[in-house]
């Protein structure tokens, strides 16, 4: 099976619990990572 093609994965499958977590894979463009630790003591 190549890359393109779709396959039915069902409830009961072993593979749901990857492809629900594929779904779930967020990507941020353009952010900075700050520590909270020192937006505190800033405050």
């Amino acid at each position: 099976m190549s890359g393109a093609e779709l396959e039915f994965v069902a409830y009961h499958d072993p593979r749901i619990r990857w492809t629900l977590a594929v779904r779930e894979v967020v990507e941020l463009h353009g952010v900075t990572a700050v520590d909270l630790d020192a937006l505190v003591v800033a405050a």
